[in-house]
């Protein structure tokens, strides 16, 4: 028996191949999947290597990013992959119902209290035991499971802070501003809606910077729909994240790429490893050695820009104008970065600078 506590993205995807030849129980804290949600919705291009999405899960495509430097230069780049944006609370509801149809038990309003080696306590509207060969902690970047099983440890969290307004917008073209917060982003719904809104330092206030982003704008009386503030944790390649049979992955892993915020896909491929360690009884860690990799590579790009000053974005951006930088940014898989980004170094002189403050 496997018991999966958390029922996003990672959770049911995990629990969705596991279940072809495991018995797997999946506990989801909240009454309904996918609410609430705090994501841009922007994935890349090797999503549908692992899930083929239903088409009413695609809001729209990207094919260009526009980056602005706080010096309001634009760079424009225009993806070889558009990106698709997804409804997250559909894509949460998918993945949950094809574990379903594999298997898969789904149990809402359950709350993980415990654990010990055999057994998990659980909270519905009583108090119940289940047994357990393996422990899955998909349950966010507070993981309970990885509190209970002293995995926790010491973690470093970044703010995000979004709404969702309407505002008229070209639906394949996303905006990034350099320098609000670490960045901030306009991403597009439709034509009609977006989603709005930055990242920063946890020890950073960010509804300031939201303003300044809505000022730069001109956005002078937002028509909002909702906000979505949330925490985000930045990768540890130190965390543990496992212990005996007890697993970690998704958020509670910390397997989230730091430069981008982007958690869905590590979260998957995670699961491919998580399911062939615990099928063929390997070690997980070790399994997930090229997604660290790439996990890492994004952590030292982050590590990097959360310390420049407003010009030095302004260099950045010049330093990312030459063809040939920019023919290999418009290809570059930001899920993979670690096997082409020693392309953009080399591309350009100028850009070694920042190939020798990651090492």
């Amino acid at each position: 028996m496997v018991s999966i506590i958390g029922a996003g993205p990672a959770g049911s995807y995990v629990a969705s191949l596991l279940a072809k030849k495991q018995d797997v129980e999946i506990f989801e804290d909240h009454k309904e999947i996918g609410i609430p949600f705090q994501c841009t919705g922007i994935t890349t291009a090797s999503l549908e290597d692992f899930i083929k999405l239903p088409k009413e899960i695609v809001l729209t495509k990207i094919k260009r990013v526009e980056v602005y430097s706080p010096n309001k230069t634009k760079l424009e780049f225009k993806l070889k992959n558009p990106n698709p944006v997804v409804d997250r609370i559909g894509l949460d509801k998918f993945l949950a119902n094809k574990a379903v149809d594999n298997g898969a038990k789904l149990n809402l309003n359950s709350r993980f209290i415990k654990n010990n080696k055999k057994e998990i306590t659980i909270k519905t509207n009583k108090i119940i035991t289940k047994k357990f060969n393996y422990l899955i902690g998909a349950d966010g970047p507070f993981s309970a499971v990885a509190k209970a099983n002293d995995l926790f440890k010491e973690r470093r969290f970044m703010t995000g802070y979004q709404a969702r307004i309407k505002l008229n917008m070209d639906p394949e073209t996303i905006e990034v501003w350099l320098g609000i917060g670490l960045f901030a982003w306009i991403v597009p719904e439709d034509n009609k809606i977006v989603r709005i809104g930055l990242v920063c330092n946890h020890n950073i206030q960010p509804i300031p910077l939201y303003q300044k982003l809505l000022k730069i704008k001109q956005i002078k009386e937002p028509k909002t729909l909702d906000f979505q503030p949330g925490l985000i944790p930045i990768y540890n390649p130190n965390l543990q994240t496992q212990r005996d049979n007890v697993f970690l992955i998704g958020d509670a892993a910390t397997q989230v790429k730091a430069s981008t915020l982007g958690g869905i896909i590590p979260g998957m491929r995670a699961g491919i490893k998580l399911q062939e360690a615990i099928e063929t009884k390997q070690n997980y860690p070790k399994l997930c050695k090229d997604l660290n990799r790439d996990l890492w590579v994004n952590l030292k790009i982050y590590q990097i820009m959360n310390k420049f000053k407003e010009n030095e974005f302004n260099t950045l951006l010049h330093d990312l104008t030459k063809p040939k930088t920019k023919e290999i940014i418009e290809t570059l898989d930001r899920d993979y970065i670690s096997k082409t980004g020693i392309k953009l170094f080399l591309s350009d002189p100028r850009l070694i600078k920042y190939f020798f403050k990651m090492i």
